[in-house]
């Protein structure tokens, strides 16, 4: 019974703990995240032009 009533003070405590670590956890992975596209470099994207088919001649347009 007395372990009982020990863990029933002392659980609300811990999940508090775990939480704020959760928290702190997930603040330094977006903080990374953050950092990491920021840092991350440019690609020049060019467009391509596509040839496609003409159904009824079979000759590219």
């Amino acid at each position: 019974m007395e372990f009982l009533t020990v863990y029933l003070i002392i659980a609300p405590f811990l999940c508090l703990i775990g939480a704020a670590l959760l928290q702190c956890v997930t603040d330094k992975i977006k903080t990374a995240l953050a950092q990491k596209t920021k840092a991350a470099c440019k690609h020049s994207y060019s467009v391509e032009k596509l040839a496609y088919h003409d159904n009824e001649t079979r000759k590219a347009v």
